[in-house]
């Protein structure tokens, strides 16, 4: 089997997601690993990749990783920052084979965030797209939007949507109604006060009437996506917008933009975190 140069990995709340990487920074494996319980230290996550990545092993592999827990020693940097120079920060000690280094991530004071994770997918979309200068949308269960200039996040600002909307209906689908969604989407835009109310509106609607899982969760997400466009007026009115993701969610959030007379765009992810985490791990840092 081909040995790994070295081991990238998106560290997320139940999965990691491994690539194994060879000469030239090129891709030769994928593999996803659910996290059944939490992992507390460096030791813990050594184990849990160990039985995956064993067989691309030889000597002692770097290890980049993305996301990683606050507790285990990633720190954070303030923005501005540009994603792909995040110097990463050594935490090895869990197994002798493996060199473990963690990508920080990201924070803000006002108003106080923080970003775990996404900084490497934006470093892989601008490792793609260098002079972009407008706003990332990051879907996801706290979406983020993002101002990029000179490859740098210069703000950021989180809304857990996605966790709401996971929370209250079924899953949304690539062929959710979009009639139900739009009217949703407009009608909490125009009226984002009025949410609570209108969430357990649906739900009623949905016992007295039932119309399908499809329909409710349509209605749910359309109302949830349109206050948060309301709240993030700022970030999209009159920039250039590219929503960075797959799946119904991010189709969601561009059909809601589209409508709103956004210019807006979609990117895929595919690739775009190992190619952040690339980025990080061969960024040199300037001499004081």
């Amino acid at each position: 089997m081909t040995q790994a140069h070295w081991i990238a990995v998106d560290w997320r709340a139940d999965a990691l997601t491994i690539w194994m990487m060879g000469d030239g920074d090129a891709v030769l494996d994928q593999i996803d690993v659910p996290l059944g319980t939490p992992v507390a230290d460096i030791s813990g996550f050594c184990a849990a990749i160990l039985p995956h990545i064993e067989p691309f092993l030889s000597g002692t592999t770097p290890v980049v990783v993305g996301g990683a827990p606050v507790a285990l020693g990633a720190g954070f940097v303030p923005v501005p920052c540009k994603p792909a120079e995040l110097s990463p920060v050594d935490a090895t000690g869990g197994d002798p084979r493996l060199s473990i280094y963690l990508i920080p991530n990201v924070s803000q004071d006002q108003p106080a965030d923080i970003m775990q994770g996404t900084a490497a997918l934006i470093a892989g979309y601008l490792a793609d797209h260098p002079k972009f200068d407008g706003i990332l949308c990051v879907p996801g269960p706290a979406t983020k939007w993002c101002h990029i200039s000179a490859e740098e996040i210069v703000s950021f600002q989180s809304f857990v949507s996605g966790e709401l909307i996971a929370s209250l209906a079924p899953p949304l689908t690539n062929d959710f109604d979009r009639p139900t969604f739009l009217n949703a989407v407009q009608d909490a835009m125009s009226n984002p006060h009025r949410m609570a109310s209108r969430l357990a509106t649906l739900r009623a609607e949905q016992v007295l009437n039932p119309k399908g899982a499809s329909d409710l969760a349509a209605g749910i997400a359309g109302t949830v996506i349109g206050v948060e466009l309301a709240g993030a007026r700022a970030y999209w009115l009159g920039q250039m917008v590219v929503v960075l993701g797959d799946g119904a969610l991010t189709e969601a959030y561009l059909a809601a933009l589209q409508d709103a007379g956004a210019m807006v765009e979609r990117a895929s992810v595919d690739g775009l975190i190992p190619k952040g985490l690339t980025a990080s791990r061969n960024h040199k840092p300037e001499a004081d």
